[in-house]
């Protein structure tokens, strides 16, 4: 296995194992410049973008993004 041979996780197919994981908790929040910085990333040719963390009640207790009211 090479790091830039396709790859799949389950049944979606990865150009390469590349994978660039979350940056932080955008909640939705995408505005132009964030959305200008994925496409970038995507262009410079990860097999995978991670753009948000969702925080769940069982691993950190209650987080904006585990709590919908």
């Amino acid at each position: 296995m090479k790091l830039l041979e396709a790859s799949s996780i389950g049944v979606m197919k990865l150009k390469n194992k590349i994978i660039m994981a979350p940056m932080g908790a955008e909640l939705g929040s995408f505005d132009v410049r964030t959305n200008a910085y994925y496409v970038a990333r995507a262009k410079g040719g990860a097999g995978m973008l991670m753009c948000t963390v969702i925080g769940t009640e069982e691993i950190e207790g209650h987080s904006p993004a585990s709590v919908l009211d």
